[in-house]
């Protein structure tokens, strides 16, 4: 299958729901909180919906329990943070902040790992990636 479909299709859906939450939560008495718990909802019965028509079986997750409820709560805690950013801000910014997320992506998993998209091991020093990428200095 061509990528490219596929990526114009994320792109669009981004901004989309960008836009969507944003409207949503343009109001003082918007909850960011509860937007997010229903968004999270949602994207879980359009994964559970695709897995039930494609088939999936599920694995051994006891080994990686700590980590799957770790992961969790993390990711709980990003998303409703993810909210309240896009509460407060305005939805451009919000949008170049949170795509640039993929370089400290990379970071993150360089320093802890050795492993990356944009570096190889050993050549990564903090101080050149702020000077490749100079967005993470500037506000």
């Amino acid at each position: 299958m061509i990528w490219q479909p596929l990526v114009l299709i994320s792109v669009l859906s981004y901004s989309v729901s960008v836009l969507l939450e944003r409207v949503l939560l343009k109001n003082e008495k918007s909850d960011p909180i509860a937007y997010s718990v229903v968004f999270q909802l949602v994207v879980g019965l359009i994964v559970l919906a695709y897995a039930l028509i494609k088939g999936f079986s599920v694995p051994n997750l006891y080994p990686i329990l700590p980590n799957l409820i770790l992961m969790t709560f993390l990711y709980g805690v990003g998303n409703i943070l993810i909210f309240n950013s896009l509460k407060v801000g305005e939805a451009s910014e919000f949008t170049i902040v949170f795509a640039t997320g993929v370089f400290l992506d990379d970071c993150c998993g360089h320093t802890l790992f050795r492993r990356g998209v944009f570096f190889k091991a050993g050549d990564w020093n903090p101080l050149d990636y702020c000077q490749r990428y100079p967005c993470f200095l500037e506000r």
